[in-house]
């Protein structure tokens, strides 16, 4: 082509390349050609392709990528019409529809995406059927949507699947369906089977398929189980994801496809087990999620096992695939691969020549040996530490992981010299692990190994450069063959000292970056280095050592694509990228060439040493040695450490009883230590796994797919951990003593067999004793959505459980089921000691019994809100000491050991019956939030005259009497708690110890009086501490140590008052300890809040959090306490000294101990950045006040705290009193040591009469020896200790027995104080026997001192709260306890009488508060009209538009005229016209009727109000529903449109988070000139929205903005709900001039004068309803002459002089109080309706007199009202009458003869007897409704209808029969008949009843009774038996259903049945065929809210067969009843 070109154009130049995909514009030698028509001819001659035929082009565009062969298309007309027909179609939807989850909820994407996916539908569905029309061929179709929705797109997938069934030619099918969830704004489950796609049986057609593929939602279960599956040329079938339901389904498919020769099955749904068998082609095999996978395909070369999204075991049997060639196992947990699995391997399969082996659990050591082996490979193999290869024929190997999972050593044995050895580290990378990877390329044996190294740096590394780079360096260095790098991190400094450790560790031949995934920084210096053009940057003169670069030679560049060909070219491109490039396609590699390393290199080694890092530049190296280096270095820092562990030499159960003593983080800190240390780790026998730790689950990430994916993998890794861990100790026979599982995220579906194969590993320990379970449904966490709080989808407890018999404690916690464990098993654990349920599903009262009876032993017993369970009755358990109940309905405890109660009901709304009378040996009870106990003196007295032994008491929550008197001898600890009701306390405890009082400042009591008392208030204004402080100066006695908590929230509003300086009290209150919780930031209120406080008090402590208080607050605090600035202490002008003045010094405690004075404090705040998190960091300031200072001959007391290792040596008090208290604190960890300085100390006090009072803390863990010498330095007299506080959270019995022993060896204390919430257990049991002396085994012979316990002469118990008097009643308590118990408020306090010391002083209780505060979320919404597929197609075929624009002539009338057309609709109807066109669109966006009814989208159920899933969806609602009307009101603002009407209804108000969006909405509504009409009805949401407030507080109600005041156009108001008017009436002046409705329903109006206020204002009202106004009692209502219609209910008084009134409404359910009545004046009344006013009672006078005040009354209505039980009225007007409810009325004649309706209607065991109408019309229509459930009231109905009077009257009858009616046939129902029979004008019937005898009587009875001319239904209100033999007795069409002429003497009432017809609303049905049609054709739990059916009966007439009826009397009364009841079952 191209001489042929040069030969015609010979000064044009060559022609590269000619391609289909790319062309260029257009040059100017082709322009030119082009125009003279040369270029035209030229392509012409030399196009030869575009002839060739057809199937040769199809061949050729199927080798190219199918986008290339696509632009194929625009070549030409020849090559368009060859693409046209092209045989393989794909189809890729993902390309034009994007589904981003965080688009789900967004309108405009949702709408975008619906285009998107209708464009690619369309797209497809043209295609395919061109291809059909024409009969083209299709070879492969290729169908993937990521979009499908079950709804709208199966119909046509079908229709394609059709289309290429049918085509002969078919031979690749591939089909990817995903599901779209809510991405299209119609949400379903994703993950139902019922929403997957069914497969359609056209696929059987493609029978010359060779590759099936289907992935995704995709159900081929019923195509395989109803069709026979036949495939014969089927080579490749793969499904992933696929429902395929059993294996026999896939038995079944592969019967049918005998050539497979490649099969992959991944996670097919419904599918666990897998056989592959009778496939002699097959070659290749994938299984992924199965749980056993059975293969005997001895033809199969490729097999890849994987169940990585699985946590159960796989069973696998491959053993007869002889010829395996390549193996892949990944994340087979149930496969442990050892050398002996190996072994065993490569025996099975011989010709095994690959081997992958991915997350597996492997032994640390592997030997690997086989002689065909070829490749190999390891990845996160995390238990691998040493690996030896022997294989001469391995080519390739592959280790990937974390380098902190490297192993020690790699090497190959017999190998090649050729092996690729490829290392992945894509990790963060650190310093430590350059060290690790160094060491590891060094081990690697032999040398002459190809590495190729990938490691990946992650931004935000922090890697500190380590000084011995060049020491510890290997001679030659590892050769890299290539290394690859991906570096994400942007820091200059450490990107230098990173390339300088790679190029000093190791020689690369090649490096390899992927630019996109590199910073720009690092590719920068990276060149700089390698360019190396500056000679300043090779200077290393003065170093020993030349630099890295020296030794490279030369670099060279490739690049992909090639564009790059040398290092400045990369920096020109680096250079020319903006700052957030993005290169995806671009590869840079160099290739590297290094001189010999001897020429750096002395003496057999690198001649480096430290001076060589002091002449690098600072950027390149540190300037610091460490120690550790030089010694590693010289090695005498192993040798050291060898000698000096002897730990580590211990037996593994020594060193797993110091494991246990530790903190489990500390304990597996451990493992790091040392090999041995780790195999320690890895038996301990303590198993705690708390997923709360890895995986963080939020409600707002529910729906983020990054957070979801997050969570899934972190879950994954998770479940990995804990199969390992015990599949291994199940492998290794490893004890268990304590298992402990907690997680957060549990699944219903996905997780059950995980947790049951651990519990069955667990359960068959026979040393476990401690099992903790705590599972929490994770919802929708995982994108999977289920109800969280179904029991279904609780976890089952499994029965190996049972099988722990050792188990002493047994705690479960959360959605766990249990009940049929129990009720399936014998439950028998006979040593649990400790039991707590809480949230576990129990069921019925029986299964705790048969539980509680299977555990005799119980000591501990906590049940809490145990779901099923409302009565708990404990009894029969000796031992049970402690126990505690939270949310039951009842609760009986008949245990006379219980020590300690508790009992809560705090998230249950019904009251709780307690019955605890036998417990009389109680000592601290607890009653928290027990609505139904009301806290009386009267309560108390009986309390404690019950529980006699009661120490402690508290009350949380309670509702109290306002005053209280406690009184006890032996109350120790009394605790009140948010008792708001309490005013005032009185105490009298003569042995009370502490007292607390909690709660909020606004309801502080006014006074309260006892000793030790400890107050905290959650919120503190100002104005609370004016309060407080006369709150102190009331507390009486005046010797009171108060300990005070304040929390201040920021933002409160406190004001400075200057009299703070002249109410002062002298001497201060003395405050013992002062804590606050400071969160305000004003710096001047701060400064107030700080002089306040020390001008009202003095306190001794100052404590702070600091994670609680601001940082301005702290601040200036320390600023005070310094006063280091005189000016600051001046007080020149005041009359009294500052507070600071008197403070004489300030010394500062810190935990942890980090801070000792005011300097440290400010240096850290100075440190700290703005958004400062201190999780544990506590200051106390102890404050030494110049007013406490006491002459030394007066000292009282005096306090050492510290630790034991810097304790003086002595302390003397000189002219002291004898009553000095010296309290000494150690908090401290305990050691022997520690314990000798202590008791020397104390011996060293002096004088020996000091009381010291010793506080000691022992840490868990603690290694103390017991040391001998204990009993020979023994000073006798034996120091004095007046009281000893210990808190022990040691748990070690030989420890503890040790402590006690040196404790009491060493000291007498008079008093033992213990907080149990921070004392271990077994420290407290120990210490109770030791007490108790029960064990004459403890005796001490040996010894020639007495045993200390021998000098007790008598214990004493006090506890606060008093509910413990004695040793046994604490172990009762200890018993009943739970493992973890908490109680914060248990103070044991032990009186010591010894033989030579006597004396006993009590101790008070300090505890901390904490804050908490909830937020609402808000989620958004959209709502969307759908599309009818009839529409669809007339639009698409363009004849709709024609159609509608003909007959379209109302879109073009004015707005004005189709706003007046719409608001004659019902609004539904008219919105609905908003998608008829774009103009009707503009019509109703701009109509002028708002209507918002929250209702609609928001339900609010009261069983909903805790479910957090409802509130979550009811929040999620409840904000659509305010963005849309925000948007709407926002929208008619903007653009000025009009609003005649706002109308706004929700159900869901809250007066928290919706004032303001109302009040908004309002003044829009206001503001508009032209609104009429103003609807607004708001109902409080209580707590359906998780935030608890009274909805009947007037506080809580709505305020009406002065916004409305602006409507000055309003004719309607109408305010419903919770709305307070009272504000707006009373500070406004109300005007509505043109106002013609107003109506106020429960509104809050607050008196009369504000309702006058109103009414005043408004003179043109019409009409009026004032119905319960909240605050209103009387009603007046005059001066309104326009007034036409009023109704008043809900009021004491009502008095109307309106003459112009003609309705009026009286009504007063709701009360019960009389109501005074005044309407004398409304002369024109013509409408009464009285209901229920009990005051007026309904006699015959009074209509007399009620006709005579209103000659124009046309309408009476008398409702539930008192009447006498005869009634005549007469009126010559009255023309509607109406009874309801009037049980007294027994008989009525009305005379009137204008009367046209009367009705009645009650109950029929109220029905009058009779009822006549004198001097009436003809046409009165007569109804009667009875809606209730009756037999025996027919007999009383037709009684009742025969005695009206005329006969001519015409009636309507309601019967109304509810389900279950126990009616029973009477035999005379043919006797009393009277002739003619009553004419029934209508008879409407609402029966749901289901029995069908039932309704054949029913039907009889009525139709032999009555002669109804219509009878009505409606089908909701009747059961379906009912109706279908009503319809059959109508129709009455066969003439065996008629026969009773001849067996019979009486003819049945069919036969005069002359004609039936049918009317229905909607008109639908026309005959009774057509009914029953309908009928057969609903469901069966039908529901039709609409249809209404009439049925017109015309009748014959009676006399037919009446003679025959006389016959029939004349039979004996025998043969009467038996004929007639035959009579009836024949019927």
């Amino acid at each position: 082509m191209t001489r042929h070109w040069q030969g015609r154009k010979k000064d044009n130049e060559d022609l590269d390349e000619i391609g289909f995909s790319h062309f260029t514009k257009i040059s100017s030698v082709s322009a030119i050609l082009q125009h003279t028509g040369e270029l035209r001819d030229f392509i012409k001659e030399m196009d030869k392709i575009s002839d060739l035929p057809k199937i040769i082009l199809h061949d050729i565009l199927s080798r190219l990528p199918y986008e290339d062969a696509a632009r194929t298309s625009v070549l030409s007309k020849a090559w368009h019409e060859t693409w046209s027909s092209f045989p393989i179609l794909v189809f890729d939807g993902s390309q034009g529809v994007l589904m981003d989850w965080k688009d789900r909820k967004d309108p405009l994407k949702i709408q975008e995406n619906r285009r998107k996916a209708n464009s690619f539908l369309k797209s497809v569905d043209r295609t395919l059927v061109r291809f059909h029309h024409h009969g083209f061929a299709i070879k492969e179709f290729n169908l993937s949507m990521m979009f499908f929705h079950p709804r709208f797109m199966p119909h046509r997938v079908d229709r394609w699947m059709k289309i290429v069934g049918e085509s002969s030619s078919i031979q690749v099918l591939k089909l990817e369906l995903e599901l779209a969830d809510c991405f299209f704004g119609c949400e379903f489950d994703s993950h139902a089977v019922d929403n997957y796609y069914y497969l359609p049986p056209d696929v059987l057609k493609a029978k010359s398929l060779t590759e099936l593929v289907l992935l995704g939602r995709i159900r081929a279960d019923k195509l395989i189980v109803n069709h026979r599956i036949r495939f014969p040329m089927l080579r490749i079938l793969s499904l992933f994801e696929v429902y395929l339901g059993h294996e026999q389904a896939l038995e079944d498919l592969i019967s049918g496809c005998p050539m497979i020769e490649h099969l992959i099955l991944e996670h097919c749904v419904g599918l666990e087990n897998v056989k592959i068998h009778d496939l002699p082609k097959l070659k290749s095999a994938k299984f992924y999620g199965f749980r056993e996978i059975h293969v005997d395909v001895p033809s199969l070369e490729y097999l890849h096992l994987r169940n990585d999204e699985l946590e159960f075991p796989c069973d696998i049997s491959i053993d007869k695939c002889r010829n395996l060639k390549v193996f892949f196992l990944g994340a087979a947990r149930s496969v442990f691969v050892s050398n002996q699995w190996l072994r065993e391997l490569f025996d099975k399969f011989p010709f095994l020549e690959r081997l992958e082996l991915s997350g597996c659990v492997t032994s640390e050591s592997l030997m690997i040996s086989s002689s065909r082996l070829k490749v190999l490979s390891f990845e996160a193999c995390v238990e691998l530490k040493e690996a030896r290869i022997d294989a001469p024929n391995l080519e390739s190997c592959r280790y990937s992981g974390q380098s902190s999972h490297m192993p020690a050593a790699m090497s190959f044995v017999n190998c090649s010299n050729q092996v690729d050895f490829d290392v992945v580290f894509a990790t963060e990378f650190r310093i430590m692990d350059l060290k690790r990877l160094r060491a590891f390329f060094q081990n690697m044996a032999p040398r002459n190994v190809m590495v190729s190294l990938y490691l990946g740096i992650m931004r935000g590394s922090s890697i500190v450069f380590n000084e011995d780079v060049l020491q510890n360096v290997q001679v030659p260095l590892p050769r890299i063959k290539q290394l690859r790098l991906s570096v994400a991190e942007e820091t200059e400094e450490l990107c230098v000292l990173l390339i300088n450790d790679l190029f000093w560790s190791f020689r690369p031949a090649i490096i390899s970056l992927n630019v996109r995934l590199c910073s720009r920084i690092f590719l920068k210096l990276l060149l700089e280095k390698l360019r190396c053009n500056k000679e300043e940057e090779r200077c290393c003169s003065s170093s020993q050592m030349k630099c890295w670069w020296h030794d490279l030679k030369d670099v060279k560049v490739r690049s992909s694509p090639k564009k790059y060909e040398n290092l400045r070219d990369c920096e020109a491109f680096l250079d020319s990228l903006p700052i957030n490039f993005s290169s995806p396609t671009l590869h840079l590699n160099f290739e590297l060439e290094w001189d010999s390393l001897h020429t750096s290199v002395s003496g057999g080694g690198i001649n480096a040493g430290p001076s060589v890092f002091h002449t690098l530049p600072k950027s390149q190296c540190t300037s610091t040695i460490s120690v550790s280096a030089i010694l590693e270095h010289t090695g005498e820092l192993r040798d050291f450490i060898k000698e000096m562990d002897k730990i580590s030499d211990l037996p593994k159960i020594i060193l797993h009883d110091i494991l246990s003593r530790l903190p489990y983080e500390d304990a597996a800190r451990t493992s790091v230590l040392s090999k041995a240390w780790h195999e320690t780790w890895s038996s301990f026998p303590i198993l705690v796994f708390d997923g709360s730790r890895c995986v963080h689950v939020h409600l707002k990430d529910r729906k983020n797919p990054l957070k979801i994916q997050d969570n899934r993998r972190k879950v994954n890794r998770f479940f990995n951990s804990v199969d390992r861990t015990l599949v291994r100790f199940h492998h290794h026979g490893f004890a268990i003593k304590e298992f402990n599982l907690s997680m957060m995220f549990f699944h219903p579906r996905f997780m059950p067999h995980l947790v049951d194969r651990w519990m069955k590993i667990v359960g068959e320990s026979s040393s476990i004793q401690v099992l903790k379970l705590e599972l929490q449904l994770a919802d929708c966490f995982f994108g999977c959505e289920f109800d969280s709080h179904a029991v279904d989808n609780y976890y089952y407890l499994p029965p190996d459980v049972l099988k722990a018999k050792s188990l002493t404690e047994l705690v479960l916690s959360g959605k766990i089921r249990a009940d049929k464990l129990i009720v399936n098993h014998r439950i028998r654990f006979p040593m649990l000691r400790i039991l707590s349920l809480v949230y576990v599903y129990l069921g019925p009262e029986q299964a705790l019994e048969d539980l509680i009876s299977g555990c005799p032993m119980i000591e501990d017993l906590v049940l809490e809100h145990c779901v099923g369970l409302e009565i708990v009755k404990v009894h029969d358990l000796p031992k049970l000491k402690s126990a505690k109940f939270s949310g039951f309905r009842e609760i009986h405890v008949d245990v006379p050991s219980l020590e300690y109660l508790e009992l809560g009901n705090d998230k249950l709304e019904f009251p709780c019956d307690i019955s605890i009378d036998k417990c009389r040996n109680l000592k601290v009870f607890i009653l928290e939030a027990v609505s139904s106990v009301f806290v009386s003196n009267q309560w108390l007295r009986e309390l404690f005259d019950k529980f006699p032994l009661l120490e402690t008491l508290e009350l949380s929550g309670s509702v109290t009497s306002e005053s209280l008197m406690i009184s006890s001898s032996r109350l120790k600890v009394l605790s009140f708690e948010d008792c708001l009701e309490l005013k005032e306390a009185k105490i009298d405890a003569p042995n009370l110890e502490s007292c607390r009082y909690s709660g909020k400042s606004s309801h502080m009591p006014a006074a309260i009086s006892f000793v030790d008392f400890d107050l905290g208030f959650r919120l503190v204004s100002r104005m609370d501490l004016k309060r407080l402080r006369a709150f102190f100066q009331n507390m009486a006695p005046r010797n009171v140590m108060v300990s005070l908590y304040l929390g201040i929230m920021r933002g409160s509003s406190i004001v400075f008052n200057e009299d703070v300086l002249q109410n002062v009290q002298v001497p201060l209150p003395r405050i013992k300890q002062l804590r606050l919780s400071v969160a305000e930031e004003t710096e001047e209120l701060c400064v107030l809040l700080i002089n306040d406080l020390f001008w009202s008090f003095r306190p001794a402590i100052i404590s702070l959090n600091v994670r609680l208080c601001s940082r301005i607050f702290l601040k200036l605090l320390l600023e005070k306490l310094r006063c280091h600035n005189e000016e600051e202490r001046c007080c020149s002008s005041s009359q009294m000294k500052c507070w600071w003045h008197d403070l004489k010094d300030v010394k500062v405690r810190s935990y942890p101990e980090k801070y000792e004075n005011l300097s440290d404090c400010e240096a850290l705040l100075d440190s700290l950045p703005i958004n400062f998190s201190f999780r544990a960091l506590r200051l106390n300031f102890e404050l030494e006040w110049d007013s406490l200072q006491i002459d030394a001959p007066n000292l009282e007391s005096c306090r050492y705290s510290g630790q034991s290792s810097h304790m003086p040596a002595a302390m003397s008090f000189v002219n002291c009193s004898n009553q000095v208290d010296f309290d000494v604190v150690l908090a401290i960890e305990f050691r022997i040591m520690d314990l000798k300085r202590l008791r020397a100390f104390l011996q060293n006090i002096a004088p020996r009469n000091v009381m010291v009072s010793l506080y000691l803390g022992i840490m868990k863990g603690s290694s103390i020896v017991f040391n001998e010498d204990v009993l020979q330095n023994v000073q006798v007299p034996l120091p004095r200790i007046k009281q000893l506080r210990l808190l022990v959270a040691e748990e070690t019995e030989e420890l503890c027995v040790l402590l006690i022993n040196d404790l009491f060896w060493s000291f007498r204390p008079a008093i033992i104080s213990l907080n149990l919430k921070v004392c271990s257990r077994i420290f407290l049991k120990l210490l109770l026997e030791k007490l108790r002396c029960n064990n004459e085994g403890e005796e001490c012979s040996s010894s020639q001192m007495k045993c200390w316990w021998r000098d007790l002469k008598d214990v004493k118990v006090t506890s606060s709260p008093k509910k413990y008097e004695n040793l046994s009643d604490c172990e009762a308590l200890l018993d009943s306890l739970p493992i973890n118990f908490s109680s914060p408020d248990l103070q044991l306090n032990f009186q010591l009488e010894w033989d030579s010391l006597r004396f006993a002083i009590g101790e008070f209780l300090v505890r901390d508060i904490f804050l908490t505060d909830e937020d609402l979320d808000e989620i958004g919404f959209s709502h969307f009209t759908k599309i009818s597929s009839v529409s669809a197609i007339l639009q698409h075929t363009g004849e709709l538009r024609d159609l509608i624009k003909e007959m379209d002539k109302i879109s073009d009338l004015p707005k004005m005229i189709l706003h007046d057309i719409l608001s004659r609709l019902p609004y539904k109807d008219a919105a609905r016209t908003s998608v008829l066109s774009k103009a009707w669109h503009e019509t109703w966006s701009s109509f002028p009727i708002l209507v918002f009814d929250g209702s609609r989208c928001v339900r609010v159920h009261l069983k909903d109000r805790k479910d957090p899933l409802k509130i979550q969806d009811n929040r999620r609602k409840a904000n659509s529903f305010l963005k849309s009307v925000d948007r709407t009101l926002v929208r008619f603002h903007h653009h000025g449109f009009a609003i005649k009407e706002f109308n706004l209804s929700m159900m869901f108000f809250h007066p928290r988070f919706m004032p303001h969006l109302v009040d908004r909405w309002m003044k829009i509504a206001g503001e508009s000139s032209s609104i009429q009409v103003l609807k607004l009805e708001l109902e409080l949401a209580g707590c359906f929205f998780g935030c608890e407030f009274d909805s009947h507080a007037v506080d809580n109600y709505y305020y009406l903005p002065p916004d409305v005041l602006k409507a000055k156009s309003l004719t309607e108001l109408v305010l419903f709900g919770k709305i307070r008017a009272d504000k707006l009436i009373v500070n406004h002046r109300i005007r509505f001039p043109m106002l013609r409705i107003l109506s106020l329903v429960g509104v809050y109006l607050g008196h009369e004068q504000a309702l006058e206020d109103l009414i005043s204002g408004c003179p043109m009202i019409e009409e009026l309803i004032l119905e319960h106004c909240v605050g209103l009692e009387n009603v007046k209502v005059h001066d309104l002459p326009k007034l036409k219609s009023a109704k008043f209910s809900g009021f004491r008084e009502i008095h109307v002089d309106v003459p112009s009134l003609e309705n009026l409404q009286l009504g007063n359910d709701k009360l019960e109080f009389p109501c005074d009545i005044s309407i004398d004046k409304c002369r024109n009344l013509k409408g009464f309706f009285l209901g229920a006013v009990s005051s007026v009672f309904v006699s015959n006078q009074w209509l007399l007199e009620l006709f005579d005040k209103f000659p124009f009354l046309e309408r009476l209505e008398l409702s539930g009202c008192v009447t006498s039980e005869s009634l005549m009225i007469s009126s010559s007007r009255l023309k509607v009458l109406s009874f309801e409810a009037c049980v007294e009325l027994k008989e009525a004649k009305i005379d009137a003869p204008n009367l046209e309706s009367c009705k009645y209607s009650g109950q029929f065991s109220h029905m009058p007897a009779a009822i006549s109408f004198e001097n009436c019309s003809n046409q009165v229509d007569f109804d009667v409704v009875f809606a209730l459930e009756f037999r025996m009231d027919l007999k009383r109905l037709r009684a009742f209808i025969q005695n009206i009077a005329p006969r001519n009257v015409m009636v309507s009858l309601y019967l109304g029969i509810m389900k279950g009616s126990s009616i029973v046939f009477h035999e005379d129902v043919l006797e009393n008949v009277q002739v003619p029979l009553r004419r029934i004008k209508q008879l409407r019937l609402s029966v749901d009843e289901e029995t069908e005898e039932f309704c054949v009587l029913l039907i009889n009875d009525l139709f032999w009774s009555f002669r109804p001319a219509i009878i009505s239904l409606n089908l909701k209100l009747c059961s379906r038996i009912f109706l279908k033999l009503l319809l059959e007795k109508l129709r009455c069409n066969n003439e065996e259903e008629r026969r009773c002429s001849s067996s019979h003497q009486m003819k049945c009432w069919w036969h005069d049945l002359k004609d039936v017809k049918v009317r229905s609303s909607p008109k639908k049905y026309e005959n009774l065929s057509d009914c029953e049609e309908l009928l057969d054709s609903l469901p069966i739990n039908f529901f039709s809210p609409n249809l209404q059916l009439n049925f017109e009966l015309e009748w014959d007439s009676l006399q037919l067969w009446m003679n025959q009826l006389k016959v029939f009397h004349t039979l004996p009364k025998s043969l009467q009843s038996q004929q007639f009841f035959n009579t009836l079952r024949s019927y």
